[in-house]
């Protein structure tokens, strides 16, 4: 299993190129998927259902400030970034301007929580925040987007509501009944829900590139201002995350798990959405997310393995004195 981790998980970007320029350049192949595109993406979902306990949702009665804090940012400072990204560099190509406010209204992604583990931060907030967000996303994603992409094209908030509830919701719901029924089954095959999680999320890319492999050739000329918007987008919006923690005094592993909430995009629910609601354009900006959330993500989290490392190096054990009575 650890090969297959190593072969499908932490060479997930290189997959993620490959099945791109793969679908793009031979799409026929891979046009049969197009039919199950919201399935696989239920499946991702109902992985992440899988990893999920009760008790990372009842957290937030127990450590409501970081929670709170998380939550909040998530839906406000990602969906006002995307907007002003659509509006600054797509306000004259209505679906990219789309398609960026739907990826920003997206709840995280699950290599949040990865990420947050790897750079020293709160994992226990960072999968609270992650559930709970997953969990209302379903209400927040649609309400976002209508109101803030309609002043580039219609988009049905009712439309997205009900996708979200049967691709989001349900499966999510479903995974956590099934983990507390069936608690030694499913810890049984757990360490292979990354794997499956990965090759699905391939299966996606590949699904959505083939699929608007013709409307990418077509504008294959703003693919490098999309690449450059979607990196804008990302790191303002990690950067506000820990901002935000550090407003409210929070310690620095819990202002680290927020940054990766808040920076980190469900982007292949943004890709899968924006295809079926709005068009094959408008999923780019998502799909290129997709493959740069991973990257820069990456690379925080190294620096801030670093500077653990580095600390950790500098740090050296005093010796106990002596206490008078």
């Amino acid at each position: 299993m650890r090969t297959l981790h190593f072969i499908f998980n932490r060479l997930m970007v290189l997959w993620l190129i490959a099945c791109s320029l793969v679908a793009f350049f031979a799409p026929k192949p891979f046009l049969f998927l197009k039919p199950s595109l919201l399935w696989l993406l239920a499946a991702v979902l109902f992985f992440m259902g899988l990893t999920l306990e009760w008790s990372d949702i009842g957290r937030i009665f127990k450590r409501p400030i970081g929670l709170i804090v998380g939550i909040v940012a998530k839906w406000i400072i990602v969906p006002l970034v995307a907007y002003l990204c659509a509006v600054i560099f797509f306000s004259s190509n209505p679906q990219l301007a789309a398609g960026v406010i739907m990826d920003g209204s997206t709840p995280s992604g699950v290599s949040a929580n990865l990420f947050t583990f790897l750079s020293g931060g709160t994992v226990a907030l960072s999968v609270s925040m992650s559930a709970i967000n997953t969990l209302i996303s379903p209400l927040l994603t649609p309400g976002a987007t209508a109101m803030l992409a309609h002043h580039f094209v219609h988009v049905s908030a009712k439309s997205i509501f009900i996708q979200m509830v049967q691709v989001v919701l349900v499966p999510v719901l479903l995974g956590l009944i099934l983990r507390s029924v069936f608690r030694k089954a499913v810890t049984t095959v757990q360490s292979a829900l990354p794997v499956l999680s990965a090759i699905t999320l391939d299966l996606i890319v590949l699904d959505l590139v083939a699929s608007g492999a013709l409307t990418i050739a077509k504008n294959a000329d703003v693919i490098p201002k999309i690449i450059m918007v979607t990196c804008i987008q990302i790191i303002v919006t990690l950067a506000l995350g820990y901002a935000v923690g550090k407003v409210f005094k929070l310690p620095t592993a819990d202002r680290k798990a927020i940054m990766f909430e808040v920076g980190i995009y469900n982007s292949g629910l943004g890709a899968a959405l924006a295809a079926t609601n709005i068009g094959a354009l408008a999923s780019l900006p998502a799909l290129a997310n997709t493959i740069f959330n991973l990257i820069i993500g990456a690379l925080v989290t190294a620096y801030f393995a670093y500077k653990n490392s580095k600390s950790s190096a500098t740090d050296t054990p005093s010796m106990p004195t002596a206490v008078s009575e």
